[in-house]
């Protein structure tokens, strides 16, 4: 992955990556060579000296926010039977979308109470739901509308707070923020697969498929560059 397509935010790429360093016991000096480095290697066209201030500006501040360590996001057995109940199967993955969305951002800020910050354009790619602008806000009216979401009585903000956030018995752990959508609908029981790879989950055009697009590209263009060199 490009550092600069990191969720679509490439200061957060840098910053989550020097504050890792600083975790590790780099000093802003030295954690201004592993972020060039880091950048490099993710994007070798990358312009260094265009970046430099951006580079030293994350370096200085990487000691200002703590690390948060999370394993993973753990899902319940009432919160997945509170989403079963809803009508459409883009409804359910939307759901579930924001459901770990609200429990990521609650680990983070134990005030944060159900919100998810995020955009609606994020929230459907993430649940592989593919609709236009009035269709995705027709979806999120009918959850509000099912008591599912609350949307922010702020004008202008389009956050919503996730109300079904429930105890129980934990029976899927999410590690991996990559279609969350196809996640759900494989514990469902629907035909779905991780990438032999990168673990994707992926959705099988054929019974023998092992990895996704972008794996298979890159493992074919591999294998016919040691065929050319053997």
């Amino acid at each position: 992955m490009r550092w600069n397509s990191f969720d679509g935010q490439p200061l957060l790429a840098l910053s989550l990556v020097s504050r890792y360093y600083y975790s590790q016991g780099y000093k802003a000096s030295s954690i201004e060579g592993l972020l060039e480095n880091y950048i490099i290697k993710c994007d070798p066209y990358a312009n260094l000296v265009k970046l430099q201030c951006t580079i030293e500006k994350q370096a200085r501040k990487a000691g200002k926010r703590k690390m948060i360590e999370i394993s993973g996001i753990s899902i319940t057995d009432s919160e997945l039977e509170w989403i079963s109940k809803l009508d459409t199967k883009s409804k359910r993955k939307v759901a579930f979308s924001t459901l770990c969305l609200a429990k990521y951002y609650n680990l983070v800020n134990p005030q944060n109470n159900g919100w998810v910050n995020k955009s609606i354009k994020d929230i459907f790619s993430l649940s592989n739901v593919n609709l236009n602008k009035v269709s995705q806000d027709g979806l999120l009216s009918g959850l509000v509308d099912s008591g599912f979401l609350v949307a922010s009585k702020i004008i202008g903000n389009l956050n919503f707070r996730v109300i079904h956030i429930c105890d129980g018995a934990t029976v899927m752990t999410i590690t991996d923020f990559r279609n969350v959508g196809n996640q759900y609908l494989k514990y469902c029981g629907e035909k779905y697969i991780e990438c032999a790879n990168c673990g994707l989950t992926i959705k099988p055009t054929n019974n023998s498929q092992k990895y996704c697009g972008n794996c298979a590209k890159e493992i074919k263009a591999l294998q016919d560059g040691g065929y050319k060199k053997a």
